[in-house]
């Protein structure tokens, strides 16, 4: 049968760190039949391509089960959703356990530290430990098992060490009554922190995925057709490449097609990111998921499907999510040597303490405090705490980051792509400058016919009226008793006042019913058709009455924040689906050199890449369903809070105002925050690589200095005190820049 053309795709369960996808991709990958085997750890997919008469699907879900995972098969996706939500919520309730159960073993040991060396005390800490332990925590114990098995090590290696030895130690310490300090404390506080980061960084992907299954039942789920002369109403399941299908004005467009008879305005801002909606007639092109405004349809079926653009463009941004370069996970990696090179040091200082130097009690004590000083609370509490003060200052000035690896990716930015429709500007119609004759009429003729319609430049005009500072329509509008009312569909509408005929409409519907344009008004055109704006002239007994110009208006911080990025060494470029005479016109007032018009959204993701590929660092700011697939791609994605909730949930970042003024914050906070954490890091280690040869005994020979779990514990415990300080240094910073910047 040989390899399938496209690979497969598997959801995994089971997946509780990056390394877990590293692994159960080697392992995969150097099996017999397998071709190629990609794990994307964000969205926990596997995509396998193989052999299916070397291996089996039983095979490969066995081979993973060999590895702790679970494979479920598209078909099983029910069962897949309803057994993460179920993980979600035991995670939820372990993560509960841990924290009821660590925070009176912690006040306790740092309250009563007088009746720490008494037998009935360390037996109550000993006993509220147990649940911890043996409930919470017994994953990260599972897991180091099956990794020590398969000869490798990762952060649950690191936790399972810590925990076991600081609680086995003490264990040991209370039933030989040898009045030595305990470390009770140490084993749940670690085992509370990472479970916290797991429980934020779970919920973040199960509402990703949630947008989508959300984005796919907004989709219609019946659709009319005409099949043997007879209407039906089928499941969209049922379309056929060829159907007859029938839209209805209001109604979401299930397929992909071309119009057969019919006209109407086509909102599809979720493709173009254009707010303005789209004249469509006979032989048009519409695609499944867009909005059907104002006439009705009947279209011939080209896509049905998973083959729609809107199907596409979905697998697009499920697959981007799962391919983002990932973040410098190398705690993890450094972990891998660290856990063992420590097991072999305290083995080590045992061996030559009780075999070489014939002092076995000293080895004992050089491994145990090996072990302990060597306990990763240091480095379990450096990530922790410098991204929970970052997140949580980031969600009071309304930025909401979904991840950690989405605020550390915004420190390294060099490039930021912008979508210039709702992220630049307001993301709706507005009528920017106009002319018109001094005529009281103006106003009423204006107000009386868009009243009339439900066109997205009708309303800006009728929101227009309602500014005070107008200048294009000075007088108040009154309502006039219209006539023969007319609209011819993409072009304007007519009418008789008086008995005298009047048209509103574009330019060139109007200039074709005879109105001539005053010569001074022909320069104001000129500039206004090469910014890109859209003008609709309004006639009246074969004069012209008023000329209006109509654009997406720039947001008011929108120059402020282009300089202030520019300023911290961003290259911008600005990116948009709209016309390249309107984006022209916003990224020069912007001060943007780099920009294309009429890009789509796989344009947006090519360029993107060819960026990456020149080895930027991109960031994407968008709001639209049509960014989604680049907010995904992008090392760090921004989406506006005024957008869709695919956007949002395909970006790392969420400004929840939608003003552009987080983004210059949201920068110099993760740039911060990184900072602290490499120093947090920085020290953690640095605090092994000094402390381990202390406790070995190393320098008993030479200068005579000891050390007993004690001071070891000690030592730990300042270790972990200078990470926390230096993290709540971090905050200071950040309050003091708000303020100077308020």
């Amino acid at each position: 049968m040989g390899l399938a053309e496209t690979p497969e795709q598997f959801t995994v369960g089971g997946m509780t760190c990056a390394s877990c996808a590293q692994s159960l991709e080697s392992y995969l990958s150097h099996q017999e039949g397998i071709a190629s085997a990609q794990v994307n750890y964000p969205n926990k997919r596997l995509y396998v391509n193989r052999d299916p008469e070397v291996v089996s699907t039983e095979q490969l879900v066995s081979w993973a089960q060999d590895l702790g995972y679970t494979l479920f098969s598209k078909e099983q996706s029910a069962e897949s959703e309803q057994r993460e939500a179920q993980d979600l919520q035991v995670l939820q309730k372990k993560l509960w356990v841990s924290f009821a159960f660590s925070a009176p073993v912690f006040l306790l040991s740092m309250g009563f530290m007088q009746h720490m060396h008494e037998f009935w005390f360390q037996w109550v800490l000993a006993l509220l430990c147990l649940p911890v332990l043996l409930y919470s925590g017994r994953d990260f114990y599972r897991i180091a098992w099956q990794r020590a098995l398969k000869k490798s090590s990762n952060m649950d290696s690191l936790v399972a060490l810590s925990t076991a030895v600081a609680y086995g130690y003490s264990l040991c310490v209370t039933l030989l009554q040898s009045h030595q300090h305990v470390y009770y404390e140490s084993a749940v506080v670690i085992i509370s922190l990472i479970l916290l980061g797991r429980f934020w960084e779970e919920k973040a992907k199960s509402q990703t995925r949630s947008a989508l299954d959300a984005l796919f039942n907004e989709l219609p789920q019946k659709a009319w057709v005409i099949r043997n002369n007879e209407e039906l109403h089928i499941p969209v399941s049922e379309l056929r490449v060829g159907d007859w299908v029938l839209i209805k004005p209001g109604e979401h467009i299930p397929v992909d097609g071309r119009i057969r008879s019919g006209s109407s305005h086509i909102d599809e801002h979720m493709f173009t990111g254009e707010s303005m909606p789209i004249f469509k007639q006979k032989k048009d092109k519409v695609l499944a998921g867009t909005l059907n405004q104002d006439g009705a349809l009947t279209l011939v079926a080209e896509a049905v499907g998973h083959q729609t653009a809107i199907h596409q463009m979905l697998n697009r941004v499920d697959q981007a999510l799962g391919s983002k370069a990932p973040i410098q996970k190398w705690v993890d990696r450094v972990a891998a040597i660290f856990v063992p090179v420590v097991i072999g040091l305290a083995v080590l200082s045992f061996l030559i303490w009780s075999l070489g130097l014939g002092n076995p009690q000293q080895g004992l004590m050089a491994l145990i405090n090996v072990l302990i000083i060597a306990c990763p609370c240091a480095l379990g509490l450096a990530t922790p705490t410098a991204l929970t003060v970052g997140l949580g200052h980031a969600a009071s000035r309304g930025i909401l980051v979904k991840d950690a690896e989405a605020l550390q990716q915004a420190a390294t930015l060099t490039d930021l792509v912008l979508d210039k429709t709702g992220t630049l500007t307001q993301g709706q119609p507005q009528v920017i400058d106009g002319l018109s004759r001094d005529n009281q009429a103006v106003s009423s003729l204006l107000y009386s016919l868009e009243k009339q319609s439900e066109h997205a430049l009708a309303k800006a005009i009728l929101e227009g009226l309602k500014n005070s500072q107008r200048t294009w329509a000075a007088h108040e509008a009154q309502p006039l008793d219209l006539h023969d009312l007319r609209a011819q569909r993409g072009l304007g509408m007519s009418a008789s006042w008086e008995g005298r005929s009047v048209h509103i409409g574009s330019l060139e519907y109007t200039l074709s019913k005879g109105y001539s344009l005053p010569d001074e008004w022909q320069e104001k055109r000129k500039q206004w058709e090469q910014a890109g704006y859209t003008l609709v002239a309004l006639g009246y007994n074969h004069d012209f009455y008023a000329l209006l110009a109509i654009a997406d208006a720039l947001k008011p911080e929108a120059k402020k924040v282009c300089a202030e990025l520019q300023k911290q060494g961003l290259t911008l470029h600005l990116m948009s689906g709209d016309q390249p005479l309107a984006v022209k016109e916003a990224a020069q007032k912007c001060g943007i050199t780099q920009y294309r018009g009429a890009m789509k959204p796989e344009d947006k993701a090519q360029f993107i890449k060819g960026l990456q590929t020149q080895n930027k660092q991109v960031g994407m700011v968008g709001d639209g369903i049509n960014d989604a697939e680049s907010l995904a791609l992008a090392q760090t994605g921004f989406a506006m809070g005024t957008g869709t909730d695919l956007a949002k949930q395909s970006a790392g970042i969420t400004l929840v105002t939608g003003q552009l003024e987080g983004l210059s914050e949201t920068l110099f906070l993760s740039r911060q925050t990184l900072r602290t954490l490499k120093q947090n890091l920085g020290w953690a280690f640095a605090y092994n690589v000094l402390a381990i040869p202390l406790a070995a005994g190393l320098f008993i020979p030479l200068f005579g200095w000891s050390l007993n779990p004690m001071v070891a514990g000690a030592a730990m415990a300042m270790s972990s005190i200078s990470v926390v300080s230096n993290s709540l240094r971090l905050k200071r910073t950040l309050h003091k820049h708000h303020e100077i910047h308020l």
